[in-house]
């Protein structure tokens, strides 16, 4: 999907132990090669929304959070099996550990949205107790009329 930024963080990241990274385009979810198809090329796959729940059943999930989620967006093939989990949980948590100390008190967050990372992002927060209000355009057509002025100066925090 043209408009992932997987491939640039791949890249950056793990350079080292990549032997290729490839695209692979998919207008729609009926066009999606089958998994036996990725695991007969490929060591791994990365994938981006909006599939993040197409393989979701096919793979061997160890994680109780990537269960909860119900999305994956990482699959490694090890012998004949797929293990999924989701890389993006790990990087919520480790960009909100670095910003917020995670045994102090949390801001107030205001979510906007009801994807995949809204869902991930709503686990997060409520494991930690932090309070939040979640928005989506499933319920408010439009965000630009989205009025939070409301809402004290304490919960104005961007995160």
């Amino acid at each position: 999907i043209e408009h992932s930024l997987s491939p640039e963080l791949y890249k950056r990241h793990l350079s080292s132990q990549l032997t290729s990274y490839d695209l692979f385009s998919c207008p729609s979810g009926k066009e999606v090669p089958s998994l036996s198809y990725f695991a007969k090329r490929l060591e791994g796959l990365n994938i981006t929304s909006p599939y993040k729940t197409h393989f979701f059943s096919q793979v061997f999930i160890e994680s109780e959070i990537v269960q909860k989620i119900g999305a994956i967006n990482t699959i490694a093939f090890k012998g004949n099996k797929a293990f999924g989990t989701n890389t993006d949980y790990l990087a919520l948590k480790k960009i909100y550990s670095e910003k917020y100390r995670i045994d102090k008190e949390h801001p107030f967050i205001i979510l906007l949205g009801d994807g995949v990372m809204a869902s991930l992002t709503r686990i997060f927060l409520s494991e930690l107790g932090a309070t939040f209000q979640q928005y989506s355009r499933k319920t408010i057509s439009c965000f630009d009329y989205l009025d939070i002025s409301s809402l004290s100066s304490r919960h104005r925090r961007v995160l």
